[in-house]
């Protein structure tokens, strides 16, 4: 199981996301973050395997995030 986390300012981006990648029996969403900040923490807290993560967004960015 591949354990997925969320990261996009934008709500119903990360709606879409997940709602796309559920039918996926090999992936598992562990959670969700809007900004940079609560995504490090997300991942200290959720250990995801990967995330996937927007490049743009407000206050820490995606390639400061990653």
């Amino acid at each position: 199981m591949i354990r997925v986390l969320l990261v996009d300012d934008q709500n119903a981006i990360r709606q879409m996301l997940q709602i796309s990648l559920q039918p996926q029996l090999d992936l598992q969403i562990v959670g969700s973050a809007e900004d940079g900040q609560t995504a490090l923490k997300e991942v200290e807290k959720q250990h995801p395997d990967v995330a996937i993560v927007d490049i743009e967004m407000p206050g820490m960015d995606g390639l400061s995030t990653i």
